[in-house]
């Protein structure tokens, strides 16, 4: 479904900080500033993890390739440690590579990639999906920042307490992938969602 959004003409959606924004032209409008970070499995992750080069060269690779700069800046340092304490990700150093990390962290590093671009549209598949609760209370709170300074989050996610806990409008599918309803505000509960997908006992 995430696949197929950049033919969507108008998607309602938003973070916990107001009212759903529309895009009244295709998201493909949007693709420099659209990502869309890959469900938080280990292979996953380090398929798109660059497992050879430092967490600096991790950190800064999608702003890079936007800005179209390839040598290492003293402010790309600087913007990396921030962005690293900002997240609450340690590391032993920038130079140090991803695989000293744990796969939760790992899920961090990669969405700090993304919001170094500070993206209109955040497209999330999964992003707290096999890992720890600590973990994932972080990436809600990353999200919500990232929320509340403008960016439209979607979040697709098939953890019906998360989306009660993280969402401000809820878009439903049923079993056969059509969607079913949609959610808003207090209507959002992990009751409804089950009813409204067709998974209610």
């Amino acid at each position: 479904m995430l696949a197929q959004m950049s033919r969507i003409h108008r998607c309602g959606c938003s973070g916990r900080t107001g009212e759903p924004e529309l895009v009244e032209k295709p998201l493909g409008e949007y693709a420099h500033s659209a990502t869309l970070p890959p469900s938080a499995r280990v292979d996953q992750i380090m398929a798109d993890i660059f497992d050879i080069l430092p967490i600096l060269d991790n950190l800064a690779a999608a702003g890079r390739i936007a800005r179209k700069q390839w040598l290492v800046t003293s402010q790309e340092v600087r913007e990396a440690a921030s962005a690293l304490r900002r997240l609450s990700i340690k590391v032993s150093s920038l130079d140090a590579l991803p695989q000293t990390l744990s796969g939760g962290t790992q899920q961090k590093l990669l969405i700090a990639r993304w919001l170094d671009l500070a993206p209109k549209i955040l497209v999330l598949e999964e992003p707290t999906r096999g890992v720890d609760i600590a973990t994932k209370r972080d990436i809600y709170q990353i999200i919500r920042a990232v929320a509340a300074a403008g960016t439209i989050v979607v979040w697709w996610s098939t953890e019906f307490s998360e989306l009660a806990e993280i969402c401000d409008h809820v878009i439903t599918f049923d079993l056969q992938g059509e969607v079913s309803g949609r959610l808003d505000g207090a209507e959002i509960s992990e009751v409804a969602m089950a009813r409204a997908t067709g998974m209610a006992a």
